[in-house]
């Protein structure tokens, strides 16, 4: 029987009623609007199975306040509660100037990042990191969470799967969460053939209940990281895959957000960013695919044979 979504607070997030229909994807006026990441990559004769558009500008704060509970947000410059609760990547607040901004470019970013060895990795990453097992699989499988694998928002989503509460300097906020299409079907398939885990830019507080909704058993994801195991760069939270200790040459990152790898473009599936839209099919697709590639000798040997526009940048990589 299906269950009405509700209101909860630190209890499981509770499924609704039905999903809702998808929502229209942003437009953004621009004169150089470029399609990121249109091309796929191949693994001999086979395509990738999945593209990532171009990034979306950035969000602008609420104009209104009806999914939070208390105070009315300050006026001027601030964290968007969205930006407050989800981070969206970037670690500074945005200035209604900054904000009237072109699209923000993941290729400069990328090129303007520093050396590597300039960075010095997030402890609590590096000491929580379970070791290898006999019995763990070779490959590994680095997973983002928001619109990849889900698509979560405080506004209002009339039929959304699953609701929680979550708190940002004293305020509360409703959480409405809808699953891409296959997600589960996926995860599935891939804990049989790769050690998994899930590696978001987002605050604990509320990626972990995301995680829990995924994984209620804790049985799929061999460990979760969040903000806090990311390294803040050019005012942009990063991800580094030398945390988790794992060969790099069998290690794979499926994010709809290439740049928050940017030291590890050779490992990335840039998956299309998926807000909603109950016809996406990329997962059901990938499935295949991954299962392929978990047999080659160095998967970045592999994925180097993409053709999109980060080849230009491999060489830096």
């Amino acid at each position: 029987m299906r269950l009405r979504s509700r209101n909860i607070l630190n209890e499981t997030p509770t499924p609704s009623r039905r999903r809702r229909a998808a929502p229209e994807t942003p437009q953004v006026q621009t004169q150089d609007e470029v399609k990121v990441l249109q091309d796929r990559f191949s693994l001999d004769a086979d395509e990738v199975p999945t593209v990532a558009k171009r990034p979306r500008r950035r969000r602008k704060a609420l104009s209104t306040v009806d999914n939070k509970v208390g105070e009315k947000p300050n006026s001027g410059p601030m964290f968007s509660p969205e930006h407050c609760v989800f981070s969206y990547s970037a670690a500074s607040s945005l200035s209604e100037d900054e904000e009237n901004e072109e699209v923000f470019s993941p290729f400069t970013f990328i090129k303007n990042i520093p050396n590597r060895s300039q960075q010095s990795r997030p402890v609590s990453a590096v000491r929580d990191i379970p070791p290898k097992t006999r019995s763990t699989p070779a490959a590994t499988l680095v997973l983002d969470l928001d619109e990849t694998l889900v698509f979560s928002s405080l506004n209002v989503i009339h039929d959304a799967e699953y609701t929680f509460n979550t708190h940002f300097q004293d305020h509360k906020y409703k959480v409405y969460v809808i699953l891409r299409p296959y997600v589960k079907e996926f995860l599935q398939a891939m804990t049989k053939h790769f050690e998994m885990f899930v590696y978001t830019s987002a605050k604990k507080e509320y990626a972990e209940k995301i995680v829990d909704i995924l994984d209620p058993n804790k049985k799929l994801f061999r460990h979760r990281l969040y903000q806090d195991d990311c390294a803040c760069v050019l005012g942009h939270y990063i991800k580094d895959l030398t945390v988790l200790e794992r060969d790099l040459s069998k290690t794979v990152i499926l994010d709809n957000a290439p740049h928050t790898f940017p030291y590890h473009l050779m490992n990335m599936i840039p998956v299309k960013s998926w807000i909603g839209d109950q016809e996406d099919r990329e997962l059901q697709k990938l499935i295949p695919y991954m299962e392929k590639l978990v047999h080659a000798d160095d998967i970045r040997n592999v994925l180097k044979k993409r053709t999109d526009h980060f080849h230009r940048l491999l060489s830096e990589d």
